[in-house]
This record gives structure tokens, C-alpha cells and sequence, in this order.
């Protein structure tokens, strides 16, 4: 069986090719030429035909041994009688045989006109070398005015053998059955398609020839409109067909029996078919009105609409501008439909937002308060971890409660994110570990917000953190964000963690000044200072004999908080008390000493 189909592909008939068949097609078609055994022979003898033809026309072209064109002439009247002949036996077949007889016949008219082609190039070539045309041109006119009558009087039988099927009852058919009529519309279909464009190449060879083609244009223009505006017909009353099958599949329960989803599936498969053919022909027509000159935007959208495919229509700015205001007008048309159900859904939509923002405020402030009360030494930066989460917990809530308003299924929802979390892990690794580094933070609590701290090199105060970075803010008001992976894989050094700290101060005096009333001047200043503490005892020693001084180490402890305060007071006061005491401060300096130079050779300075 599939020798005939590629047989029909090949003879250019448009037949259903293989590889466009599921397999119940398959089987649907083989049955249909196995119980239409005559039709099956005549494609076969057809294809034989056509082979035969193609061998006598080319030996005609190549080998002719008499006046130009004889032979060809001589094969244009063969199968003219055979075409007769066929013709005339028509009236007596019924049925199946009738319609294999007109396959035969169409084969036969299709050679014909490969024939007639062959002829009018070789009129053409005898033109060019200034042969004697005049009697092929004559012969050629008979023929393409025959040929006029013989295309329109095949379209006037096919057209009533189609419309004989169109009106066929189909509902007590079965499945079979209706899939073997459908398979006969899209054939006489594709056959009248053939038909008309052999119209068109007619018109083509009457202008070659320089007849009066006007008529017969005419009415081919009338009979391509008429057709492509069935076509259209049939192309959107089965789009919507279709629509409406495949919502009802998709509504069928998957527990349902399987013969309603089967049957439905079934009548999907067929109007897919219907489509198909419709479409492809519809397609064929286009093309022809193009040609032609007519307006095709109209149906080109419907062909765009109805098939998704684009293909060369798009490249008509026709089609384009109708594709936008289509999408214009369905989006009017949907907003008229569904515009106040949709204004109420993002209505309620708004206050399940508010009222969960509400309740996330809420639970953050009960979550801080039961923090706060449960005498658990947690760090702010834990609490407020702890408060985050809450927030958000609630809000995650109210989104997915959103989702259902829409129609989304929570459970597929919450699957589907659990995926989409490993696979964005996967990608985030580096984000992970910050992640992972601010829980180590938080629960081994290195600093809390407040904290002078210095960090990935950075000293500053410790303003935020999150799960993946903390912000400091300098010393001179400096906004950092610092990942939390660069502080938990450095050395954190917390300054305020301690409630005490020693300021540690370095004083020098020069080597001819007093140390005891040094000593002394320092013990008075760092114990009369208010904000020094009594315990632990401030530490002052004679530290370093340096190259140009005598330093003292003056350390204090002070609380925390007043480090800058004591350090620059007792600064202060030491320089000061230093002046009035008449202890030098120096700075640096060296002595040089020069031997076996005699003074006068030395530079004088004026004082």
C-alpha cells in the first residue's frame, strides 16, 4: 500500500504522503484501497501512464525525424483519443470505478499538458531562429482553446462530486468510514487544485501566444475567489471545531471512561484531517490570487489564525497590519468579557495582600516580643533573623492564597519551587555559601549590630546583616556591604565586644629632663581624670630610651564606650602640663661630629 501512496506523491496528484499518516491513518487507508481495489488499479495504470508519457514526449523533443513538432503533435493526439474514449465511458460506471476512470482521466489531461508545454517551447525556439512557426502556432491555439473548456468542465465534476460529499450524512457512519470520506474530500480537493492552477498555465500559454485571454482570466479570477471564500468557510468553522473539542478532552476527568475521552480524541483526529486539507488548499488558492494580482491579506490571517504557521504571509504588510488589529480587537473583546471579573479578582487580590502584610507586621512584633521576653541570650542580628523569617512566612502564605485566586494549584505550585530551588542552588553556590556563613554568624554571635568591628580589612560599625552579607558603616560614614563568606573565613576583630578597654598612650621627654616629675605629672593627670577607672589600675612606666627621647607608656582602662574621650583629653592635658612644667617634648634630631676639619673651612651660619 505505501507504493501507491508515493506512486500518487510522485505523479504530482498532492496524495497523502506516508510520513504525514499516524499509524491509525495507516491502517484506515489501507483498508480503504483494499475494498476499493479499482481505484488502487487505476492509480497504478496511471503511474504506469505517466512514465510511458514521459518517455514518448521526451523522445518526441529529442528524436523527431520529420517536420518540427510532429511527433509531439502526433502525442497530443494520442492521448486527446484516449481521453476521449475514457471520457466517454464515464456515464456508464458507477461508484468507486467511476472515480478511478477520472483519476485516469486527469492523469492522461496532466500528460497533455506536459505535452503542450514541450510544444510551445519548441515554438518558442523556432521563433528565436526565424523558423517557419506558423502552423505549430496554429495547431498550439486549438489545442490551448481546447484545453480552456476540457479544465473548466473537469472543475464544473469535481465540484459537483464535492459538494455531493460535503452533503453527505456522516452520523451513522463509523469511525472508519467517516475518516475514508474525509480522506475523499482532501483528495478532490488537492485534484481541484491541480485543476485550477492548469487553469492559470493556460492563461500563461494564451498570453504566450498572444490570444485574447481576458474571459477566460475573468472567470478564473471569479472561480478563485469563490473558492477561497468557501475554503475560508471550512478552515474557521473547523478551527473552532476544534477549539471546542479540545476543551472538552481537556475537562474530561482522568478517572472517565476510556470510550468518551477515545471517542473524543477520535473526532479530534478527524477534524485535524479536515483542517489539514482545507488549509493546504486554501494555501493553493492564495498562491493562484496572488499571482493574479487579487487581494490575499484576508486569507492569509485566516490561514495564519487557524495553522500558527506564518511562513511567507508575514512578509505582507497587509497581513501584518490585520494581525494587529485582530490582537487589537481580541484584546477589546476579552476585556469586555472578562474585564470586571478580572478587576474584582485583582480587587481582592490588593486586600489579601494588605491584610497579610497587616498580619506579617504582626507576628514580627510577637515573634521580637517572645524573643525579648524569653531571657535566651540571642544577638539582635538572631532576633531579627528570627523576626525576618516570620515576616515572610506570613507573606509567602498570602502570595500562595493569591495563586489560588488565579486558578493555580497550590500542591504542583510548591513542587515546582522545590525544583526550581535545587536547580537555582546548583547555580548559586557561591550565594549558598554566604548563606551558610551568616548562620554560622549568627549562632556563634562574633558581633551584633552597634559592634565596632574590623572585617575583610574594613573597621567600622556593624548597621545590618543578612543571610548572605553585612553592612558596616565606616568610621567616616562609609556604607559597606561585605559577603558573609570574607568575614567568616577572616580573623574578626570585634573593638566594643568588651564593656572595658585600656587605652594605651606613648609620651616622650627629653634625656636632660626629670624623670620622677615626669612620672609624677602623668600619675595626676590620668587619676584625676573622671572617666578613668580605679580597677583595674592604669599602668605608667618608663618604657623606651629611644634615639631622640625617653618614653612613657601611660595605659588606662576606661569603659568601652569612652576610649576616644580619655585618649584625646589625656593627650591634651599632657602637653599642656608638660609646657608649664618646663619638661621638653623633642622631637627628632641628631648631633653630627666632624674630626680633622679646621673650623674656618666649616660654613657659617647666622643666627
Amino acid at each position: 500500500m505505501e507504493v501507491v501512496f508515493y506512486a500518487a506523491e510522485y505523479m504530482g496528484l498532492k496524495f497523502i504522503c506516508v510520513n504525514e499518516l499516524s499509524q491509525r491513518k495507516l491502517r484506515s487507508m489501507d483498508a480503504f484501497f483494499y475494498t476499493n481495489w479499482n481505484f488502487t488499479r487505476s492509480i497504478l495504470l496511471a503511474m504506469l501512464l505517466q512514465f510511458g508519457a514521459f518517455s514518448a514526449v521526451a523522445d518526441t523533443v529529442t528524436d523527431a525525424d520529420g517536420e518540427p513538432g510532429s511527433q509531439l503533435i502526433e502525442t497530443i493526439e494520442t492521448l486527446k483519443q484516449q481521453i476521449e474514449t475514457h471520457r466517454s465511458d464515464l456515464p456508464d460506471v458507477e461508484g468507486e470505478s467511476q472515480k478511478a476512470l477520472f483519476l485516469q482521466i486527469m492523469t492522461q489531461e496532466d500528460e497533455l499538458r506536459t505535452a503542450l508545454a514541450d510544444l510551445l517551447d519548441l515554438i518558442s525556439e523556432q521563433g528565436k531562429g526565424n523558423g517557419q512557426t506558423a502552423p505549430l502556432k496554429k495547431r498550439m491555439t486549438q489545442y490551448v482553446e481546447e484545453q480552456a473548456v476540457v479544465v473548466r468542465e473537469d472543475i464544473n465534476t469535481l465540484r459537483e462530486m464535492l459538494s455531493q460529499l460535503n452533503e453527505t450524512d456522516r452520523s451513522e457512519m463509523s469511525f472508519e468510514e467517516v475518516e475514508i470520506h474525509i480522506i475523499s474530500i482532501v483528495q478532490i480537493n488537492d485534484f481541484l487544485d491541480i485543476l485550477y492552477a492548469a487553469a492559470a498555465e493556460n492563461i500563461e500559454r494564451q498570453k504566450a501566444l498572444k490570444l485574447d485571454f481576458s474571459a477566460n482570466l475573468q472567470r478564473l479570477e471569479a472561480l478563485l475567489t469563490d473558492r477561497a471564500e468557501v475554503l475560508e468557510g471550512f478552515v474557521e468553522l473547523t478551527s473552532a471545531q476544534i477549539d471546542l473539542l479540545e476543551n472538552r478532552i481537556n475537562r474530561i476527568p482522568a478517572t472517565a471512561a476510556g470510550s468518551a475521552a477515545e471517542k473524543s480524541q477520535q473526532d479530534l483526529f478527524l477534524l485535524e484531517e479536515q483542517m489539514d486539507g482545507s488549509a493546504r488548499s486554501l494555501a493553493a488558492m492564495v498562491v493562484l490570487m496572488a499571482n493574479a494580482g487579487l487581494e490575499t491579506s484576508h486569507y492569509r490571517l485566516t490561514l495564519i489564525e487557524a495553522t500558527g504557521d506564518f511562513g511567507s504571509h508575514i512578509f505582507n504588510l497587509k497581513v501584518i497590519s490585520g494581525l494587529f488589529s485582530k490582537l487589537y480587537d481580541n484584546s477589546l473583546e476579552w476585556l469586555a468579557n472578562n474585564g470586571l471579573s478580572l478587576l474584582l479578582k485583582l480587587l481582592v487580590v490588593v486586600v489579601i495582600l494588605l491584610v497579610f502584610k497587616v498580619v506579617a507586621a504582626m507576628a514580627g512584633k510577637l515573634v521580637r516580643r517572645g524573643l525579648d521576653n524569653s531571657g535566651l541570650s540571642l544577638s539582635t542580628l538572631l532576633k531579627d533573623f528570627f523576626v525576618s523569617m516570620a515576616t515572610k512566612l506570613v507573606m509567602l502564605i498570602g502570595f500562595l492564597i493569591v495563586l489560588s485566586q488565579f486558578g493555580v494549584e497550590i500542591g504542583p505550585a510548591l513542587a515546582g519551587l522545590g525544583v526550581l530551588g535545587f536547580i537555582v542552588g546548583f547555580a548559586l553556590q557561591e550565594t549558598l555559601a554566604n548563606f551558610a556563613s551568616g548562620l554560622m554568624i549568627l549562632v556563634y554571635r562574633p558581633f551584633d549590630v552597634g559592634d565596632l568591628v574590623e572585617v575583610a580589612g574594613k573597621v567600622g560599625i556593624v548597621k545590618l546583616m543578612s543571610l548572605v552579607s553585612t553592612t558596616i558603616v565606616t568610621l567616616d560614614n562609609q556604607r559597606l556591604v561585605v559577603p558573609n563568606t570574607k568575614i567568616w573565613g577572616d580573623v574578626i576583630r570585634n573593638v566594643t565586644a568588651e564593656k572595658t578597654r585600656r587605652v594605651d598612650l606613648v609620651f616622650g621627654i627629653g634625656y636632660e629632663d626629670d624623670i620622677a616629675h615626669a612620672e609624677k605629672i602623668l600619675t595626676d593627670i590620668v587619676e584625676s581624670h573622671p572617666l578613668v577607672l580605679k580597677n583595674p589600675k592604669a599602668d605608667i612606666k618608663l618604657h623606651t630610651l629611644n634615639e631622640s627621647s625617653v618614653d612613657f607608656v601611660v595605659r588606662p582602662w576606661i569603659r568601652t564606650e569612652d576610649y576616644w574621650t580619655v585618649y584625646w583629653d589625656i593627650t591634651r592635658a599632657v602637653k599642656d602640663r608638660f609646657d608649664q612644667e618646663g619638661i621638653s617634648i623633642p622631637y627628632p634630631h641628631q648631633d653630627i661630629h666632624m674630626y680633622g676639619v679646621p673650623a674656618e673651612a666649616l660654613p657659617q651660619v647666622s643666627s
